[in-house]
């Protein structure tokens, strides 16, 4: 009897790099907002993105992807993408964004002709300047941070005798985004009800 071997070489290719993704596309609000992306993957992901506004932080470990996005200052919405890179192939993830929102408690502010001042609150998604369309109003911050912030409105004495009108403008990044109204009393006089006069 007698034996008869050979030696073989077997070989087993790689699988294909496959991913996914439980979102493609992300909306977000106006303001400094974070969501996150849920990988699936058969191999190490990476991140390419070039788009200022967008920050994406991966982990292989968890195969989560972190993105947030900086406040937009602008009028309208703005749009942006960022690239999933595996196995030399990539993924596509738009991105749509919301302009921020200033909003205040008051819309219109109404005073007599005296001095004085009223407090507002304000609400920004994002950094904010103020300004004054008349002289005759000042306010007490004149730029502020995203988050709530409490300005004061004044306005110096009425001496005419009609009634004037002014704005407290609120911008972001030179975009208007909110006016208060602010209303003021002119000189007046007010007659006692209860005055009488008599012939003589």
């Amino acid at each position: 009897d007698w034996e008869y071997s050979r030696a073989m070489s077997v070989s087993q290719g790689a699988a294909d790099a496959t991913l996914s993704v439980d979102k493609s596309s992300l909306n977000f609000g106006g303001g400094n907002e974070t969501q996150t992306i849920t990988i699936s993957s058969n191999c190490k992901w990476n991140v390419s993105n070039t788009t200022s506004w967008i920050s994406a932080e991966c982990d292989n470990d968890k195969d989560i992807l972190t993105v947030t996005v900086s406040p937009n200052p602008g009028k309208s919405y703005r749009n942006g993408s960022f690239y999933i890179k595996y196995g030399g192939r990539s993924l596509s993830v738009s991105v749509k964004q919301a302009p921020s929102e200033v909003t205040a408690s008051e819309m219109s502010l109404q005073y007599e002709n005296v001095a004085s001042a009223y407090t507002v609150s304000i609400e920004s998604e994002a950094d904010w300047t103020a300004s004054c369309s008349d002289s005759w109003i000042k306010v007490s911050s004149s730029s502020g941070k995203p988050g709530e912030s409490e300005v004061s409105v004044e306005v110096t004495p009425n001496t005419n005798i009609t009634d004037r009108t002014g704005f407290v403008i609120f911008y972001t990044d030179n975009n208007s985004k909110l006016q208060i109204e602010i209303i003021q009393r002119g000189l007046y006089i007010e007659a006692d009800d209860e005055l009488s006069f008599s012939a003589s």
